[in-house]
């Protein structure tokens, strides 16, 4: 199930790592902050919650967890962005 496969990612990939790769994160409490990569951002209007494993910017609204992070940055469809994640986390999944 497709669902599950996806929460077994999600609950394996630190959205803070992931994230960190493309825009510098910086803590801020228990939640860390970032420039958002999906517009032009000025101020840290990213935030993102190793807690709930998600992502939310306040000025472009763009949000979701870790699959939908990397489908939007790469521009790739979900499912791609599943299998490669899939393979980091070591999960073992058969291509759709």
């Amino acid at each position: 199930m497709v669902d599950d496969i996806e929460c077994r990612i999600v609950r394996a990939i630190d959205i803070v790592e992931v994230i960190h790769e493309k825009t510098a994160v910086s803590p801020l409490g228990d939640e860390w902050i970032a420039r958002c990569p999906f517009h032009h951002d000025m101020t840290y209007s990213l935030g993102v919650s190793p807690y709930r494993q998600e992502f939310r910017c306040l000025a472009c609204g763009a949000a979701g967890n870790v699959i939908d992070f990397v489908r939007s940055f790469n521009r790739i469809h979900r499912e791609d962005a599943v299998q490669m994640l899939a393979h980091r986390a070591g999960l073992n999944i058969e291509p759709r």
